[in-house]
């Protein structure tokens, strides 16, 4: 009787680790395909000294290895040859500010947001900015600074940005959204072209609800 008992507490036993594998298994493997290795992008940091080197071997005329000469002697060329790439990518800072830092309910805030181009070489191309405006806020209008015929908005510097407003994050639309369009939207900003040196920014004003 002892040994049955034994065999039946073996047996839930094996049962019930049985089911937690089942339910644990597909967690751990999607815990373990996070943790494992993925592919990424990343750019060569601007300025950076890129040298790639060439060496050589030889043998003289004696013959070599391969003719039966186990012992024939192999010369390493004396001097290598090398190149030198200089790395060019431009390095975009992004800065943000909102005027006022301190605003009731029902009082206007206006958002600048900056783009600078630090490279004294490289342009960043297709340059997109997007901003997400959050709750407890609505669309207000661009700022005072922006000159705007839609869904074009020219800053100081020239810069020509084309909005787009999205509802979801995913779908955008060409232009701003409309004025007391509540958060949560997606403001987002193209600019073709943002050259070595150069800056841009978009400002535009958004009520405290």
């Amino acid at each position: 009787m002892h040994e049955t008992k034994v065999a039946t507490i073996e047996r839930g036993s094996m049962s019930t680790v049985s089911k937690l594998l089942r339910v644990c298994a597909p967690a751990l493997a999607c815990v373990l395909w996070l943790g494992a290795p993925q592919q990424a992008w990343t750019m060569a940091a601007d300025g950076a000294l890129l040298t790639n080197a060439v060496s050589a071997t030889y043998h003289g005329p004696a013959g070599f290895p391969d003719l039966g000469c186990p012992t024939c002697p192999q010369y390493p060329v004396t001097y290598s040859a090398s190149s030198n790439i200089l790395i060019s990518c431009p390095v975009v800072v992004l800065q943000k500010s909102v005027t006022p830092t301190v605003e009731g309910a029902g009082g206007t805030v206006t958002y600048r947001l900056w783009a600078i181009n630090d490279s004294i070489n490289a342009s960043a191309f297709n340059f997109v900015m997007t901003d997400r405006l959050q709750d407890w806020l609505s669309f207000a209008g661009p700022g005072p600074e922006m000159v705007v015929v839609s869904p074009v908005w020219t800053d100081w510097f020239g810069n020509a940005w084309t909005a787009a407003s999205s509802a979801d994050g995913t779908t955008y639309t060409a232009g701003a959204p409309a004025i007391g369009e509540p958060g949560l939207y997606f403001l987002r900003w193209s600019l073709g072209v943002l050259g070595p040196g150069k800056s841009g920014f978009i400002e535009f004003m958004a009520k405290v609800l």
